[in-house]
């Protein structure tokens, strides 16, 4: 706890941090994009929200292991100033599935897909099929 809180407090933002949970995160963006009104969230990528709505990515201070080691849970001493730390995915398949289908096992282990294409993706399938 207390990254959000520290960010805010060290950088100078003049925000305010609220947590809403996944779904009231989504409710509160949904609102604020109809009434036309300023935003700023917290999300990941790829995300359907981001293919909803164009968004801008607000860039920060590279994160660093110097400025992680500055995070504490109490935002009043936490010297946090930086972005969070990428965090990679990975794929998993079951170890009976790669053995009895080699070629499922072959293309599991080639396909790659960018967070652009996903996003695209995402847009597409809105576009084309009424929304997600």
């Amino acid at each position: 706890g207390g990254w959000f809180e520290g960010l805010v407090k060290n950088l100078d933002l003049d925000f305010h941090v609220v947590y809403l949970g996944y779904q009231g995160l989504i409710d509160q963006v949904e609102s604020l994009y109809r009434q036309q009104r300023g935003y700023v969230h917290y999300w990941w990528e790829p995300e359907v929200l981001l293919a909803r709505h164009k968004s801008v990515r607000m860039t920060l201070p590279k994160f660093s292991e110097e400025c992680d080691s500055k995070l504490h849970p109490d935002p009043a001493r936490s010297g946090i100033e930086c972005e969070e730390s990428s965090q990679n995915l990975f794929k998993i398949m079951n170890k009976e599935l790669s053995v009895a289908e080699p070629d499922l096992l072959f293309l599991w282990q080639k396909f790659t897909i960018s967070n652009t294409v996903q996003m695209d993706m995402m847009r597409s399938v809105r576009s084309d099929f009424g929304g997600l």
